[in-house]
């Protein structure tokens, strides 16, 4: 989240920014139209993409860890306290 931050920070000077960048917001629109996250926000503010761009990391890094977890470690890698499709509305 602190790589998120600083990079909507060095991206965006302030959330009339982010409101107009046409590719964010066609990106979130799709998202929540034609893709399968439901409840994404509008982006409205840094905090907004901030949060939205950090859950999507975190989606692809738990995700993408839990496929491999046979080859890269003995342990689970998927940590049993997360719920289990990483979604909820």
């Amino acid at each position: 989240s602190d790589y998120v931050g600083a990079v909507v920070d060095a991206a965006y000077p302030d959330d009339a920014s982010v409101t107009g960048d046409a590719d964010i917001q066609r990106w979130i629109d799709d998202a929540a139209n034609q893709g399968n996250v439901a409840g994404l926000p509008r982006m409205d503010s840094k905090a907004d993409l901030k949060n939205v761009v950090t859950s999507v990391l975190f989606r692809i890094t738990f995700h993408g860890i839990g496929r491999l977890r046979s080859i890269s470690t003995p342990e689970p890698a998927f940590a049993t306290n997360y719920p289990p499709c990483l979604q909820s509305a």
